[in-house]
């Protein structure tokens, strides 16, 4: 069964998307209005509520469609189409579902998955919040301009290509890798075993690493007591690697 909502896109500023076992895509494209397409199982698409609450856009998934289809047996597929000059703010929520956001632009951005991969490219946020359990987190050319935090249970984070001013990054056992294009001002890590890989045009750096049996090892990047930028990062046993890229801005 297909279901298609066609809304308004004034005054709609925030969306609210609370899903169960659904997957979620959002994206913009030339358009005016906001389209919300729903695939899947008949009684799964008629049970998402699709509902707009003064500025809010709310999509949600009863916890219900979860529970009886445990093993997976059916499917929900959402997505959100917005117009490419919609900025806002946007918190969306799976449990089994991945999440996949693309050219989105707007104020915070909160993505977060328990078992689902999430995948976010093309982004331009003021702060930034994507989380999962045990999914992997892979973000491609995000700008993010005041403060992005990441994390994953067991999965591993990989940003590429992106600016990031400052940001924290939380893992146990899977490893996280950051390629940034522009100089950053902090990251802050901590894991248990996962290692900590960052690429940047800085040629220096303050670090602090705390580890048991963790070690440092630097490419192109001298470590001060003083420097514009610094890195923080607490491991039982993960290794934390700078390297410098060709140039340096």
């Amino acid at each position: 069964m297909n279901r298609n909502e066609f809304l308004e896109a004034y005054p709609i500023t925030r969306l609210s998307l609370r899903l169960t076992g659904a997957t979620l895509e959002i994206c913009t494209d030339a358009i005016d209005d906001v389209h919300v397409m729903v695939s899947g199982a008949d009684k799964d698409v008629e049970a998402l509520r699709i509902e707009v609450k003064g500025d809010q856009l709310v999509v949600e998934q009863p916890a219900a469609s979860l529970a009886r289809n445990p093993a997976g047996s059916s499917w929900l597929q959402v997505t959100i189409r917005l117009p490419q000059s919609w900025k806002g703010r946007i918190d969306a929520r799976t449990v089994t579902g991945w999440i996949n956001a693309r050219g989105l632009t707007g104020t915070d951005l909160a993505l977060d998955s328990v078992s689902g991969l999430i995948t976010a490219s093309a982004l331009q946020f003021r702060t930034v919040v994507i989380r999962t359990v045990t999914g992997d987190v892979r973000v491609q050319g995000m700008l993010c301009e005041e403060k992005c935090a990441l994390g994953s249970t067991s999965g591993a984070i990989s940003v590429q290509a992106s600016s990031l001013e400052a940001c924290s990054l939380s893992t146990i056992t899977g490893s996280a890798v950051l390629s940034l294009r522009s100089p950053f001002r902090e990251i802050s890590a901590t894991s248990v075993t996962g290692d900590l890989a960052i690429d940047a045009p800085v040629a220096a750096c303050f670090t602090a690493l705390r580890s048991v049996a963790g070690r440092l090892s630097t490419s192109g990047v001298s470590i001060l007591e003083e420097a514009d930028c610094a890195v923080h990062f607490t491991s039982v046993s993960g290794n934390l690697d700078i390297s410098c890229t060709d140039e340096v801005y």
